[in-house]
């Protein structure tokens, strides 16, 4: 954990704690003891701590450096010292149209800074469902690519060569929107406001729970099933500019979608 080394961030993971067990719960008996009092009482509370000691040890190391920490589990306060993500998905379509709801609600729920394991965590995601994956993610604070022990492997290269022209993409399109996202996540960090923002809490009269917006000038429609060849939305109002070749775009909107 020295900087000199380079490390200057650390993972917090199984810190529900959790331990292993051969069946049932896999967290630690709430009759355990802990330094404030039975583990029931501090259960969630263990992961906050667990991160608060991570990104004081950190500081002490590193000096004005801002660290950086990632957390499975927390507790309100949490957002003051960690990353989550949204812990061990399995890889299905259904967990990915869950992603969306999932990382807004942290988000207005003072959570902003979140992400998911591309492609989810337990699974052998074919190639379609982990690009999706994957254009999604890119849009998400935290963009991490992660799987379980056992599962295929998800470097990028192991898929086809359109596969991969298409996570290239993606991945090009995540470094140029580094400037705006850090401009997004000050203004979280100052003002409290979430880094994805569902879209019926911005602009009331459209419902839509396959869609989000980041910050207040990125609007995303993400392809969340199957074989879609097309995505259909409405827009908020105003004009807005179709991010792959700058045409106008108003209203209800359809959008081919290539893979």
């Amino acid at each position: 954990m020295r900087s000199e080394n380079g490390i200057t961030g650390i993972r917090q993971d199984m810190n529900e704690p959790a331990i292993f067990v051969f069946w049932g719960d896999n967290s630690i008996p709430l009759s355990a003891v802990q330094y404030e009092g039975f583990h029931y009482l501090v259960h969630n509370k263990y992961g906050l701590q667990m991160a608060a000691a991570g990104y004081i040890g950190l500081l002490n190391i590193t000096g004005e450096q801002r660290p950086f920490i990632l957390s499975r589990s927390g507790w309100a306060g949490i957002q003051k010292y960690a990353f989550v993500w949204t812990g061990n998905t399995e890889s299905s379509w259904k967990e990915l149209r869950q992603t969306i709801p999932t990382i807004s609600n942290l988000g207005i729920s003072g959570i902003p800074f979140s992400g998911v394991d591309i492609g989810g965590f337990s699974g052998n995601p074919s190639e379609e469902p982990f690009i999706r994956w994957f254009e999604l993610s890119s849009l998400f604070p935290f963009f991490m690519n992660h799987s379980a022990k056992g599962t295929r492997r998800r470097e990028p290269w192991t898929f086809s060569e359109n596969a991969l022209n298409i996570i290239k993409k993606y991945l090009n399109l995540r470094y140029m929107l580094i400037p705006y996202l850090f401009s997004v996540a000050y203004k979280s960090h100052s003002k409290g406001f979430p880094l994805i923002i569902p879209v019926c809490m911005e602009y009331p009269h459209i419902c839509s729970d396959d869609a989000f917006l980041i910050g207040n000038s990125l609007f995303a429609i993400p392809v969340l099933k199957r074989g879609l060849r097309k995505v259909r939305g409405t827009l908020p109002p105003g004009r807005w500019y179709y991010f792959w070749d700058d045409t106008i775009c108003e209203g209800n909107i359809d959008i081919n979608v290539n893979i």
